[in-house]
C-alpha cells in the first residue's frame, strides 16, 4: 500500500507531507508543514494545526483536534483533543 488515501472534503496546506500508505478521512485539515508517516491513519473530521508530526502507524481517531508542533508517537492512538 504504497498509495496515500485523501478522502473528499480533505484540506492540504501548503509544506505537509504525506508518506507512503497514510489514510486522511472526509472533511480533515491538515496544517502548514505538518508531516504524516507512513502508514499513518486520520479520522473524519480531524483538524491538526501546523508544524504537527505524526508518527509512523500513528491514528487519530476522528472528531479530534490536535494542537500545533505536537508529536504523536509511532503506533499511538490518539482518542482526545490534544
Amino acid at each position: 500500500a504504497n498509495r496515500v488515501y485523501i478522502g473528499p472534503e480533505v484540506q492540504i496546506k501548503e509544506g505537509a507531507i504525506l508518506l507512503p500508505g497514510c489514510s486522511i478521512a472526509h472533511h480533515s485539515t491538515i496544517g502548514e508543514l505538518c508531516s504524516i508517516s507512513d502508514n499513518a491513519t486520520i479520522g473524519g473530521n480531524v483538524f491538526i494545526h501546523e508544524r504537527t508530526l505524526i508518527g509512523l502507524n500513528a491514528t487519530i481517531n476522528r472528531r479530534v483536534k490536535v494542537e500545533h508542533s505536537k508529536v504523536i508517537k509511532s503506533g499511538e492512538t490518539v482518542y482526545n483533543d490534544c
